[in-house]
């Protein structure tokens, strides 16, 4: 007996979804499953079952354990589980970029534009503040990046980085500035967005949660979509 509260309504789902998926891939006999509602042998079976009713009775079945699962409180707890493990997965992802900014900064090989901008009138400031503005436009440098601010990241575009600068041991320098404005290129942040959603829905609580009953669910969707237009083709043919 299928239990029809919120606790149970994933399983349900997965449960149907997954029962619809085996008949059609074993493609077991219709008759056999009127002979085994009925209580028949499958030799002696009289009655006849019509395919299609089979499949859109299952369609109905599919649809109300789906629409029940969308609109439950676990449903909503998946959603909740997958949004935040995108959004740390995100943040994997900007902590690698962040990363890969600071040796762009080691090699002077910021792309152009207005943080490449802000990191080379830093240097000269800090240059100036020594004397020797020359120097430090050549110097070596070890840079070290971080999110000024703690908690998730926004998913957006605008970062506030804290951004220290180590120079050559005989300039006698390191220079600390707190917070800089760093915007990402739109195509970079819809890229590391899409990332984040790709690997959360594959591989995290949420994907186990929400993602994962509703794929099979939707594969089980369109298998019985299939399954409903050959079987109304084969009666009208």
């Amino acid at each position: 007996m299928v239990e029809d509260e919120d606790a149970k309504v994933r399983r349900n789902l997965v449960a149907v979804s997954s029962v619809i998926l085996l008949l059609a891939w074993l493609d077991v006999p219709l008759s056999a499953i009127a002979g085994r509602l009925l209580g028949e042998k499958p030799e002696s079976a009289t009655f006849v079952l019509p395919a299609w009713k089979v499949w859109l009775a299952g369609l109905v079945l599919l649809n109300y354990c789906l629409v029940r699962y969308l609109y439950s409180d676990e449903a909503e707890k998946g959603r909740s589980a997958l949004a935040i493990a995108q959004q740390a997965r995100f943040a994997e992802l900007l902590e690698r970029h962040i990363a890969r900014l600071g040796r762009a900064i080691e090699r002077r090989a910021l792309p152009p534009g207005a943080f490449r901008d802000s990191i080379n009138s830093f240097i000269e400031q800090v240059g100036r503040n020594r004397g020797r503005s020359d120097d430090f436009r050549t110097a070596r440098i070890h840079a070290k990046l971080s999110r000024a601010s703690g908690g998730p990241p926004a998913l957006g575009l605008d970062h506030n980085l804290s951004i220290v600068l180590s120079f050559d041991r005989d300039l006698g320098a390191n220079a600390t500035r707190s917070v800089t404005r760093y915007s990402m290129s739109p195509r970079l942040n819809w890229w590391m967005n899409r990332r984040a959603e790709v690997e959360a829905a594959v591989l995290s609580k949420g994907a186990v949660a929400h993602a994962w009953p509703l794929g099979i669910a939707g594969v089980a969707v369109a298998v019985i979509l299939w399954k409903l237009g050959r079987a109304i083709l084969d009666l009208l043919i």
